[in-house]
């Protein structure tokens, strides 16, 4: 994986309470949305490809688009396009409100 500018200035991930307890998300899956809260701050979104977390977590494409739906469904995230025509160019996952909350520590269950 290539080491940006970012990855230099990475110390660490802290899950919160409701994060780390969760019942509903296995541990890959909340790994996978706190790497997306990393990501996600007030500069940018996350552009972040399935490419990236498929090589950063060990897992295969597949299993990274189910995560993100699953995300997505439990109403975590939401996902937007940048498309040119029926191309997509980016995928932008941002945290919904509601994410927010679960990321800051600030809801328990989901």
């Amino acid at each position: 994986m290539e080491k940006n500018e970012f990855y230099y200035g990475f110390r660490g991930v802290w899950f919160p309470k409701g994060v780390w307890e969760n019942k509903d998300l296995s541990a890959i899956e909340k790994v996978f949305f706190m790497e997306i809260d990393i990501w996600d701050g007030e500069e940018a979104p996350c552009y972040q490809s399935n490419d990236y977390f498929s090589e950063l977590f060990e897992i295969s494409k597949l299993q990274c688009t189910k995560i993100v739906k699953k995300l997505e469904e439990m109403g975590l995230i939401e996902i937007e396009y940048d498309q040119e025509g029926k191309k997509i160019k980016n995928r932008i996952i941002r945290k919904t409100e509601k994410g927010y909350y679960f990321s800051k520590g600030g809801l328990d269950k989901i």
